[in-house]
């Protein structure tokens, strides 16, 4: 029979646990956009978007870049490399690190020039005002939702609580964690916990919507590395659970062939 003393301290570490893997998974799944440093693509007209190829992706030709999607699968063909783009009709125009451009849209051509006059005679041409207001991408995109600049991270849980597939990654995770440092408070035995928590580590894994969409080398480290981190934890709280006494000791202790000690 469990002792008080021992269910409300096992309670309270398991309790303990439970906020801190919450707090971690709050910190990292509660990110806002200005913090999220990964690319996006930014819809503009058609079949035409301005995409970012992310803070550690920086080059001399810039961060931005207009592309053009084609084919079954989305084949995005860069165009030319942006700072700023404006739409008037069926044309897109803009301005490059170091040139202007202007592309129609509907017959897919592409126009650049080394100077503002000579951008300002292919406007005339073209028929498009040159009172065009240019858009900063960031700035454009920090209004959009997250599921239209980053459609891949919502496909297998659907933005479900507004999370993105890899911070549902981070939920199933920590909860197969959580659940093998519970699994230890509660069971001593080696060979059952190892086994028990090392299943939930892989479950946990495989279940984890990245690994389901994508596969592949990483979902096969997660497969290696998530059920060691899940006995890791099953350790742990197999640890905590010996520092407290799991049953009410007797006035005295029992012998072997079960007499009490003192009694004849």
């Amino acid at each position: 029979m469990l002792s008080n003393h021992s269910i409300f301290v096992k309670t309270g570490c398991l309790g303990a646990v439970l906020v801190i893997l919450l707090a971690a998974v709050l910190f990292v799944i509660r990110k806002p956009f200005a913090e999220d440093q990964s690319p996006y693509c930014l819809p503009v007209l058609a079949d035409y978007e301005v995409c970012w190829s992310g803070a550690n992706a920086v080059s001399d030709k810039g961060q931005f870049a207009l592309v053009q999607r084609s084919g079954l699968f989305g084949h995005r063909s860069v165009l030319a490399p942006i700072c700023s783009y404006a739409l008037s009709g069926r044309y897109i125009v803009g301005t490059t690190p170091s040139e202007y451009y202007l592309v129609d849209t509907e017959e897919g051509r592409v126009t650049v020039t080394s100077n503002r006059q000579e951008w300002e005679d292919v406007l005339a041409k073209n028929e498009v005002p040159t009172s065009v207001s240019f858009r900063d991408p960031h700035r454009v995109a920090a209004s959009m939702p997250a599921e239209v600049l980053r459609p891949r991270e919502f496909i297998v849980m659907r933005g479900r609580l507004g999370l993105t597939d890899r911070q549902w990654d981070v939920i199933v995770q920590m909860a197969g964690v959580a659940a093998s440092a519970f699994l230890g408070l509660c069971w001593a035995r080696i060979v059952v916990g190892v086994s028990v928590s090392a299943t939930i580590g892989l479950a946990a894994a495989l279940l984890s919507p990245t690994n389901i969409l994508e596969g592949g080398p990483g979902a096969l480290g997660g497969a290696i590395t998530h059920p060691v981190i899940c006995c890791a934890a099953w350790y742990c709280g197999r640890l905590v659970g010996k520092l407290v006494p799991s049953r009410v000791g007797r006035a005295s202790c029992c012998t072997r062939d079960g007499r009490a000690d003192g009694v004849e």
